[in-house]
């Protein structure tokens, strides 16, 4: 399974493609797209956005959720290569 995490926190105006090339299905109470190898997923409705400095907070309500793969084990960020800084 390919790590995404990267290629997804783009804004939509500067990636508008960036699922492209993964393999997604509809799920949940919209369709929203899942990415279908994922362990599990949550579909939320928008409630709010609340501005935050030079950044956004959204604020959902969760409408479905799902699990996909049960027993499978969850990537981390550390075994994903991924740290906080501090």
């Amino acid at each position: 399974m390919p790590i995404i995490s990267g290629s997804t926190c783009c804004s939509r105006a500067s990636a508008p493609q960036k699922l492209k090339g993964v393999k997604t299905k509809p799920a949940g109470v919209a369709g929203t797209p899942v990415l279908a190898d994922a362990l599990g997923w949550v579909e939320c409705r928008l409630v709010a956005t609340l501005p935050a400095g030079d950044h956004t907070i959204v604020l959902g309500e969760v409408v479905d959720a799902g699990l996909e793969h049960e027993g499978a084990r969850a990537l981390t960020l550390q075994e994903a290569g991924f740290k906080y800084s501090g």
